[in-house]
């Protein structure tokens, strides 16, 4: 049996892991602000899309030729990208419709193809998407959490 101690969430229901991952980034303040905003399951939501954005920098820092020789970096860019788009589309259409900034088609379109295709693969593309999209759209997703307000 699974209690709510083990999934990271204390008795009230808010989520001790999206403090616990963003207490060195965004102040607890404004991750209560936007919680106030935009609800719990969202801001949970944009914290793992965080998570997925700090775990594939790491995958980067390790550099192209890496990347290009190592077919388990390869696969686990793939299991990010699956894990940011599967994340984005629990998202509400509302809160997405009101970030256009955010590049949410994208994510999620790219998850489909390396769901759905995972035989027409080009890492060109993900390595395009780790390096360039996903630090962009992470820095827009931060300012969201850290200045609910706008």
């Amino acid at each position: 049996m699974t209690r709510r101690k083990d999934l990271g969430q204390s008795g009230d229901g808010t989520r001790d892991s999206v403090r616990r991952r963003q207490e060195s980034q965004i102040p607890l303040t404004a991750l209560d602000r936007a919680t106030t905003r935009y609800g719990e399951r969202t801001v949970q939501t944009l914290a793992d899309v965080l998570s997925f954005a700090e775990q594939a920098e790491r995958l980067v820092e390790r550099g192209r030729d890496a990347f290009e020789d190592d077919e388990f970096l390869r696969l686990a860019s793939e299991a990010l990208i699956h894990r940011i788009g599967e994340a984005v589309a629990r998202l509400p259409k509302e809160f997405k419709d009101g970030q256009p900034q955010i590049s949410w088609r994208g994510m999620r379109g790219t998850r489909n193809i390396v769901s759905h295709n995972y035989d027409a693969v080009d890492y060109k593309i993900i390595w395009a998407a780790l390096t360039k999209n996903l630090p962009q759209d992470a820095q827009h997703i931060r300012k969201i959490l850290t200045d609910p307000a706008g």
